[in-house]
């Protein structure tokens, strides 16, 4: 849901919503972000969540976040599911009410059935402009992850192998993220 308002990152940050509420920004607008996941929803974003963990721990090239609200621009901000960050992106926080100043290089959604396909692709274009190298749309229902570039789609599932440049490294078969 949707709220016009004109804010900036910097507003959103002062914000002091109701216990629990959420948002983001996109344009200046509010958007609630709903915590209502499905037990699959949730299930495959932990898996995720797992897998790309251990990558990280292993290779130690940077960092996964769940969760965390990143700085689009002035006028958006935006949490994904999952997002990984480069060792290169990390520095020390100068304040603990400071949202993050950069953009993740991997962001990763894990669509809902509720989830509309234009918010789906608003959010997606939005990365992407603020300088997201990829996104990764894990649909948990169909068992398939769309892995986007600014340029391309490419959409694997079961066998298919996910490799990127963005992990270097990192090779898991698509299955490994859906209950079996």
């Amino acid at each position: 849901m949707a709220t016009k308002t004109g804010l900036t990152v910097l507003d959103l940050a002062n914000l002091e919503p109701p216990d629990g509420v959420k948002y983001e920004l996109s344009k200046g607008d509010l958007i609630t972000v709903v915590g209502e996941s499905k037990y699959l929803h949730e299930w495959v974003k932990w898996r995720v969540n797992e897998i790309l963990s251990e990558y990280a721990r292993r290779e130690r090239t940077g960092i996964i976040a769940a969760g965390s609200l990143f700085t689009l621009s002035d006028a958006r901000a935006r949490q994904p599911d999952l997002a990984f960050i480069s060792n290169a992106k990390l520095r020390p926080v100068s304040s603990p009410d400071e949202l993050i100043p950069f953009v993740p290089d991997l962001a990763i959604e894990v669509v809902s059935e509720s989830d509309s396909i234009r918010d789906a692709e608003t959010k997606v274009r939005e990365y992407f402009a603020a300088g997201v190298e990829e996104v990764w749309q894990v649909l948990p229902e169909h068992r398939a992850i769309h892995v986007r570039t600014k340029n391309a789609m490419r959409e694997l599932s079961g066998d298919d192998m996910i490799e990127t440049p963005v992990l270097p490294g990192f090779r898991v078969n698509v299955s490994e993220f859906f209950p079996q």
